[in-house]
């Protein structure tokens, strides 16, 4: 499975940027978008939206929503993850397949508890 650090690196380097360049374009720092690369840590969602825009991609594709890269159509209509959304989609995909199962299950437990 492609995590955001893996998709970040593919559509840099296939736009010829440097890691430098892209951090500097985001606003961050070298070391911080190495850490986001190399996915010991994830941006959050206005930085998701800063990449995606970066790399003329979609924040749905950085994050694993949809494998399709292009842009998003001008005029498209779509909404961001806010900012507790993306650290909880960030939290989910850095556990171990097991753990994801486990945390599926909790989810799916959650909403059937809250159903009327």
């Amino acid at each position: 499975m492609e995590t955001i650090g893996t998709r970040i690196v593919t559509l840099r380097e296939r736009a010829d940027i440097t890691q430098t360049s892209l951090a500097l374009t985001v606003g961050v720092t070298k070391s911080t978008m190495s850490k986001y690369e190399n996915n010991i840590s994830c941006p959050n969602a206005e930085l998701t939206g800063r990449l995606a825009d970066a790399l003329e991609t979609t924040a749905d594709y950085l994050i694993g929503r949809t494998s399709d890269s292009s842009p998003l159509e001008k005029g498209r209509e779509w909404v961001r993850l806010s900012e507790s959304d993306m650290r909880l989609l960030c939290g989910f995909r850095l556990l171990s397949a097991k753990n994801r199962i486990k945390a599926a299950e909790r989810i799916e437990t959650l909403l059937d508890e809250q159903k009327p």
